[in-house]
């Protein structure tokens, strides 16, 4: 009897704190700001396997194990550009940051290649100083800085998204937004982390075109222009910043009045941020106006243009495959398959907004033709990026605009998508209840009918061949979009008075988690060191097939390849001419399958290069062989030296005999490195023996190297090179300023300038507010 009331008693506590629990749970669920803190974490939690599963967003083959994948998906559109080129700059920059330099020259790859003039490398991007608290030994640093972007493109998007559609809705769209393929497919890449600013600088068109325009915008809106334009994709911040002008002009359209004010504020404000950001754009201009630069031009990539079968790919995710080639050939590169598709909500409610507009004679006619207007915006935008558009021709030979095609500059078309479903919303919201679930029903019958449609088209097109070797992630991804959609009908048909946000939301992030492709590769716990042990790295400059050209910055090492699409030319036209490198100047690395002659080690042995790893050499080679993948240049020159003469040096480099070039060279030297270190931007070094006469620096030309304020003449085709008289046991500095740059420091100025007038004008509306209230 006592043990069945014990077990009675206990039952009855159990109950209790089970129903404590309960009421708790209740309270946490009804409660505004769990939903708040939620949104905030929403980026961590989507990206659990990056946060928390040890798995990495660079696919780099020093940070990553690459066999090992969290899924089968490719997670990002171009796995190299993050893994090559932001990866390995955002650790070098950190690294310069903990020497209170930022680095405006790669020193450690191409003996020397261009870093600020890169444009892509956002050497000056003002969140890099978060880098300096960051571990930069593995790639957790890159992970948790591409994440930030996705929290950083959430807040921005709701802080738009509220400005037309009540906050509740707009933290759901906002996770659309974020958790959509421009985020899934980009956030390895400099252009996703300009894009993530684009949402607040259409919120400060906003405000100003309403008449709004105090202190706050102006200084957000040029602290946006200037994040994004320095992040380090300006094609990108260039449609960024039109979308933006069209915002303005929506809005001022629909106000129904002209407004001088707002508009000198918000041109003076544009004008302000672009220029205060020109340090970022103004030197590769300049270099290249000098002809120092080699560069895939944008023309290359405007005669992209998505076919109909293509287009598709913006309703149903992978509808043509997962990756190049899968289900349906593509024409370049494998970036068709990824037509970054628009998030199924926003589809969904945009078709709601069109229904709402014809059936609902009572609705808001402001709002309806901002509606239309930012939805023909994104469909234009959309048809100008295929072959149906009628300026293919003329935006070819635009700068910038050129570039409008290609996958990785569209972010612009989602925001403007989004912006108009979040009206649409607006708009279902303000209508009667029986309107607003007509619309709801219409607008699912219409999704419908359209993925329908796309799906049988692509089952009778030939030239589409299924394969089902990953349907069960490809079915987890369309599933999460058709619960989307669903959630969305089922939030449209409640009633008038308490529609299900909360629920909304609670889906939304569940979607989230169904929809991210993954495919992430396994993290190394710190980044794998240099295959040789016991050198002196600091000292070596090796021709290394170890990685990847770039790679070898995550490994603190200098080696002469490098991959950009902006490279110096005098070095880079020497390497192509004499070996056989990847990709030319995008990929500017001797392959691996290279057999070294002797002639091409001479070669090595001008640039100065003192190793070389993973390389067939010639019987017969100016080598020690020290390992069957590692040998020692014999007699390279060294860094920096001195000559009395140059004619017969110059005269054998014009002839291509670089062999007859070096002994020239040895012939002439008067004095060689004392002791020679890198800087960041700088190189310092001793010479053994005092003399007059050429000093010589094996780093690719540039006018950008200075000594004592004197830019660099040309030595040997490819090296620089100055006139003087030296002494011994002296340190002597050489700085790399980018042709430019100073030049832009006094641009920035007048942009500030512009900037205070802004703020002037902006002051002059509050105090003028304040008096009259």
């Amino acid at each position: 009897m006592r043990s069945l009331s014990y077990l009675s008693l206990m039952s009855q506590k159990f109950l209790r704190y089970l129903s404590q629990i309960k009421h708790l749970a209740q309270k946490i669920a009804q409660n505004q700001y769990t939903y708040i803190v939620l949104f905030l974490l929403s980026p961590f939690l989507v990206y659990f396997d990056v946060i928390f599963g040890n798995f990495t967003i660079s696919n780099n083959e020093v940070a990553a194990n690459i066999n090992q994948r969290f899924g089968r998906l490719l997670p990002v559109l171009d796995p190299l550009a993050g893994s090559l080129q932001d990866h390995p700059w955002l650790a070098k920059i950190g690294h310069s940051l903990r020497q209170f330099s930022i680095p405006l020259i790669n020193l450690d790859n191409g003996i020397g290649t261009p870093l600020l003039e890169s444009l892509q490398s956002g050497v000056l991007y003002p969140l890099n100083i978060l880098l300096v608290f960051m571990d930069l030994s593995s790639s957790q640093f890159f992970d948790l800085f591409s994440v930030l972007h996705v929290l950083i493109l959430l807040i921005n998007s709701f802080v738009l998204f509220k400005l037309y559609v009540r906050w509740e809705f707009a933290l759901v769209l906002a996770l659309a937004m974020a958790f959509g393929w421009s985020t899934f497919l980009a956030i390895n890449m400099v252009h996703y982390r300009s894009f993530v600013w684009a949402p607040l600088i259409a919120w400060a068109a906003v405000k100003m075109a309403r008449g709004n325009y105090t202190i706050a915008p102006v200084l957000i809106a040029v602290g946006a222009i200037i994040c994004s334009i320095t992040a380090g994709n300006p094609q990108g911040s260039f449609f960024d910043l039109m979308t933006a002008c069209v915002f303005f002009v929506a809005e001022s359209v629909v106000s129904g009045r002209f407004q001088w004010r707002a508009n000198l504020i918000f041109l003076l404000s544009l004008l302000a941020g672009v220029l205060i950001a020109a340090p970022s754009v103004i030197p590769y201009v300049v270099s290249k106006g000098q002809g120092l630069l080699l560069s895939v031009e944008s023309p290359d990539r405007s005669a992209i243009a998505i076919s109909f079968p293509w287009l598709l790919g913006w309703v149903i995710q992978y509808i043509n495959g997962t990756t190049s080639g899968w289900y349906r050939q593509t024409s370049f590169s494998g970036d068709d398959y990824a037509v970054f598709a628009a998030h199924p909500l926003f589809i969904y409610f945009l078709l709601v907004g069109m229904f709402i507009i014809v059936c609902d004679r009572t609705a808001n006619r402001r709002k309806e033709i901002l509606f239309l207007i930012l939805l023909g915006a994104g469909f234009t935008s959309l048809i100008n990026t295929t072959i149906f558009s009628p300026f293919r021709d003329i935006l070819a030979h635009i700068p910038f605009v050129n570039t409008l095609r290609y996958p990785k500059y569209i972010h612009h078309i989602h925001l403007f998508f989004a912006a108009s479903a979040a009206i649409a919303v607006a708009l279902a919201l303000e209508s009667p209840l029986k309107i607003r679930r007509r619309c709801a029903v219409l607008a699912f019958i219409a999704f419908s009918l359209i993925v329908g449609a796309i799906v049988h088209f692509n089952v009778t097109d030939p030239a589409w061949q299924f394969n089902s070797q990953r349907l069960d992630q490809l079915l987890m991804i369309w599933g999460g979009s058709i619960l989307a959609v669903l959630a969305g009908l089922y939030v449209l048909l409640a009633s008038k008075n308490s529609p299900k946000w909360k629920l909304l939301f609670g889906l939304m992030l569940i979607v989230s988690l169904l929809i991210k492709p993954y495919g992430f590769a396994k993290a190394y716990a710190k980044h794998t060191p240099f295959p040789v042990e016991g050198l002196d790295l600091s000292q070596e400059r090796i021709l290394s097939n170890a990685d990847h050209a770039n790679s070898n910055l995550l490994r603190n090492y200098e080696q002469i390849g490098v991959f950009d699409p902006i490279l110096n030319k005098e070095f880079t036209l020497l390497m192509v001419e004499n070996f056989r490198v990847f990709l030319g100047v995008l990929h500017n690395q001797v392959m691996p399958d290279v057999i070294l002659n002797s002639r091409q080690i001479d070669i090595l042995r001008l640039i100065g290069v003192t190793s070389i790893y993973n390389h067939k050499v010639e019987t017969g080679a100016n080598i020690t062989q020290l390992s069957p993948e590692f040998m020692k240049v014999n007699d390279p020159l060294p860094k920096v030296f001195l000559v009395n003469s140059t004619q017969s040096i110059n005269t054998a480099c014009e002839q291509r005999d670089y062999t007859k070039a070096i002994a020239a060279i040895q012939a002439a030297t008067i004095s060689k490195p004392l002791s020679f270190r890198k800087g960041v931007n700088d190189l310092f070094f001793e010479l053994d023996r005092a003399g007059q006469g050429t000093l010589v620096s094996l780093q690719a030309f540039s006018l950008g190297w200075q000594f004592k304020g004197a830019a660099a003449s040309k030595f040997c085709r490819a090296f620089n090179a100055w006139q003087g008289e030296f002494r011994a046991g002296t340190v002597y500095q050489l700085t790399y300023v980018p042709p430019g740059l100073r030049m832009s420091y006094g641009v920035a100025l007048v942009g500030i300038l512009l900037m205070l007038v802004a703020v002037k004008l902006s002051n002059h509306r509050t105090v003028k507010s304040e008096k009259s209230s």
